[in-house]
């Protein structure tokens, strides 16, 4: 049998009983808000201030627990021959998008490498032949 929406057999008066309010979706009394305000909190203690004071000279992120990270290395993205032909696809897919946009400009913003650059236009004219015919 539920006990959502009844009020009967709440232990008022106490933390207990402002916490059967809240899971039986009842109205708290007042003597049971009064007590969950005045009942001290029992969650866990904050950290000692020595690792506080660790963690903020030796800056933000910088120590977990007690042994301090390894300064971050340059993020290199695709390392690996894989990722590199993906950035590959993705420069020429840039570059042709730029092409038939029309904003040969970009390109140069774009950073695209000449033979990148060259391949994308031969797809670009392999395109425009195979809509010709």
């Amino acid at each position: 049998m539920s006990v959502i929406g009844q009020e009967k057999g709440i232990r008022h008066g106490t933390t207990a009983g402002y916490k059967q309010h809240i899971y039986r979706k009842v109205q708290a009394c007042a003597a049971c808000l009064e007590a969950e305000r005045t009942t001290p909190s029992t969650s866990k203690p904050r950290a000692k201030n020595e690792k506080r004071s660790a963690s903020a000279e030796a800056g933000f992120g910088t120590v977990h627990g007690d042994t301090a990270r390894e300064s971050a290395i340059t993020y290199v993205r695709y390392a690996d021959a894989q990722g590199k032909a993906v950035e590959r696809r993705e420069r020429i897919k840039a570059a042709i998008t730029a092409i038939l946009a029309g904003a040969d400009d970009c390109i140069d913003v774009l950073g695209i490498p000449d033979d990148e650059l060259a391949l994308a236009r031969q797809v670009v004219q392999r395109l425009a032949g195979s809509e010709a015919a």
